[in-house]
């Protein structure tokens, strides 16, 4: 009995001089945790046999802590140093190499999928650059760079929104290699870009020319830019065509998603403690002009409509949750939440048999791909009205709410969740339809089916990238140091717009979350590179 107390007493001492590795543990707790019950909501094997039940998760518990200090170990150990002999040549040589290989690759699934994969949403964007008339649904800053552009250069023809933005992927991959080859050196380089193009799920989503794609090449260019400021302390900003070249991907990444901000924001205030006072100001003050002119003159010229939705696009956890415990238990809830999901789901009487966890996006739209539910009883009921709703369905029916969240955000953080893309286009009125290669559709299918059976499709989970980052961050930084608190508020904005994102949800979509894994790479870089002023590592 003393020498376990004796064990329970160094184990306590442990923490408490480790305070990350409980951060950590709880939170993979919580996605393991998250995991079985997601399998136990999706399956009845598991209802009866709750012996079963608790002593796996007795085993995960343990497993989560036990693991814990063995990853802290191995991830304080890491480091890498900047390489300061790199010529001008050898940088176009790897940028020419990484951008080459990405866009041979995805040149050859293009030619498969010609003209590329076009969503309903892909093609209404379609339909305003033919049509001259623009709205604000999908944003119209998107459709101006990503449709209009590419279609106008090349006399309308619809193979060049795809192209040009396989274009703009493979630039930014040749410029991500390039700075990660510079503050890391080449094994890191060649393990960052495999990492994005070994993915299946970038094969598919880089043929859809959406928000997402032109959204996570934005963002991760930003990326790039704030970690040449934190590796050259503030110098690479010394040309005022950077900052404003900067201020630019800011405004894209912002306008590219209505959410983008949640981003940028962020990112902006952690740029503060690196830069000059007045670069950054000046930063800021760019940032703001360039959005004031696209959003109003531009916007205003171009007659751009704003949608009517918003509140619809805002609400998706909380609306999914109400019809949830509505389709489960209907008899806990009071009259006004009745009241409100009948008139919300007047247009689809048989709403209940189309509805499944994966969220409100199940019955938003009808079979012909029309809005589904009633927008009218959204914007009444308004936000405070509808979070009522939710908090009184989370107080009389705590299952079937917390079932409703978990099925709904657990692409965000767990480990089972893969991206899936169907490359299809819809049919519509402008002729847009595949001419491509079935041999190569069938190679990509193959592809995806070798990776996906494998314990291989942890690694391409968004979960997978959100535990890296949070591991590294914990376990290389000290919490007793202003110096590395300013390093972990670089690193935060994909956790504000990944789990942001995640309360704005209204399906199972991991499109919206792609932008993780192009980021993951240079926030591990970031905590484990070392600055120029930095002569030993930094102590955990």
């Amino acid at each position: 009995m003393k020498k376990n107390n004796g064990l329970l007493q160094k184990v306590w001492h442990h923490l408490r001089e480790n305070p990350s590795e409980i951060i950590f543990g709880c939170y993979l707790l919580l996605i393991m945790m998250t995991s079985v019950c997601t399998t136990i909501f999706y399956t009845t094997a598991y209802k009866d046999n709750m012996f079963g039940i608790v002593l796996f998760v007795t085993l995960v518990f343990y497993s989560a802590f036990a693991l814990t200090p063995k990853f802290h170990r191995w991830i304080g150990n890491l480091s890498f140093t900047q390489s300061h002999d790199i010529s001008r040549k050898k940088k176009i040589q790897v940028f020419g190499l990484a951008g080459g290989i990405t866009f041979i690759v995805l040149a050859f699934f293009y030619i498969g999928f010609y003209p590329g994969s076009f969503s309903p949403d892909s093609i209404y964007q379609y339909s305003q650059v033919v049509n001259g008339t623009y709205d604000d649904w999908n944003p119209a800053w998107h459709t101006f760079l990503i449709f209009t552009m590419p279609l106008k250069l090349t006399g309308g023809w619809i193979g060049s929104v795809v192209l040009f933005q396989m274009i703009y992927f493979s630039l930014l991959i040749g410029y991500m290699a390039v700075l990660i080859y510079v503050y890391s050196g080449r094994v890191y380089a060649c393990l960052s870009v495999a990492f994005v193009l070994l993915n299946p799920y970038t094969i598919e989503i880089v043929m859809y020319p959406t928000k997402d794609v032109a959204f996570a090449i934005a963002a991760a260019l930003c990326m790039l830019y704030a970690m040449n400021i934190y590796f050259t302390n503030g110098k690479w900003c010394d040309k005022l065509y950077r900052i404003f070249m900067f201020a630019f991907m800011l405004a894209c990444a912002t306008l590219f998603r209505h959410n983008g901000v949640l981003f940028t924001l962020i990112l902006l205030f952690a740029l503060f403690f690196f830069m000059q006072r007045k670069r950054w100001f000046f930063l800021f003050a760019s940032t703001c002009v360039i959005l004031f002119c696209i959003k109003v003159p531009l916007y205003r010229y171009n007659d751009v409509n704003k949608p009517d939705r918003r509140i619809l696009e805002t609400m998706g956890l909380p609306l999914s949750v109400i019809i949830n415990v509505a389709k489960e238990s209907p008899e806990s809830l009071d009259r006004q939440t009745s009241d409100f999901v009948a008139d919300l789901m007047n247009k689809q009487p048989d709403w209940k048999m189309r509805h499944d966890i994966s969220g409100l996006n199940s019955v938003k739209w009808d079979e012909n791909g029309n809005l589904g539910i009633n927008n009218d009883a959204v914007k009444n009921a308004g936000v405070k009205g509808i979070l009522q709703m939710m908090c009184h369905c989370l107080f009389v029916a705590p299952k079937e709410s917390l079932k409703a969240v978990g099925g709904l955000t657990i692409p965000v953080y767990g480990l089972e969740v893969n991206g899936r893309e169907l490359n299809d286009i819809p049919p519509n009125d402008y002729g847009v339809t595949y001419n491509g290669v079935k041999a190569i559709n069938t190679m990509e299918e193959n592809y995806r089916y070798c990776v996906y059976t494998t314990p291989l499709h942890l690694v391409f989970t968004i979960g997978f990238t959100i535990l890296v980052m949070l591991a590294f961050i914990l376990f290389k930084s000290n919490i007793r140091s202003f110096e590395d608190w300013k390093r972990i508020l670089l690193c935060l904005p994909i956790f504000t717009y990944d789990f942001g994102t995640m309360l704005l949800l209204s399906g199972h979509d991991v499109r919206f979350f792609y932008v993780s894994f192009l980021v993951c790479p240079l926030v591990v870089l970031i905590m484990c590179g070392k600055r120029p002023e930095q002569t030993t590592p930094q102590k955990n």
